[in-house]
């Protein structure tokens, strides 16, 4: 950027200082997007978690049950 002038310069730096910006906002979203999606898929796992231990703690119910009518 020798041959241009001051002016010049700072257009030029100004457009990449823009576009500097407009990337590193695109991967923040992009981040962003796949955090959400993580946080969705950790949901769905605990809430699988959570009902097979409901279905344990009722099977246990059911062995005591069952033991107690011997």
């Amino acid at each position: 950027m020798s041959g241009l002038s001051e002016e010049d310069k700072n257009k030029v730096e100004t457009l990449l200082d823009f576009d500097n910006n407009i990337q590193i906002e695109k991967i923040y979203n992009k981040a962003k997007e796949l955090n959400c999606e993580i946080l969705m898929e950790l949901d769905k796992i605990f809430w699988e978690l959570n009902l097979l231990v409901s279905k344990i703690n009722l099977d246990w119910i059911a062995i005591g049950l069952f033991i107690e009518e011997q």
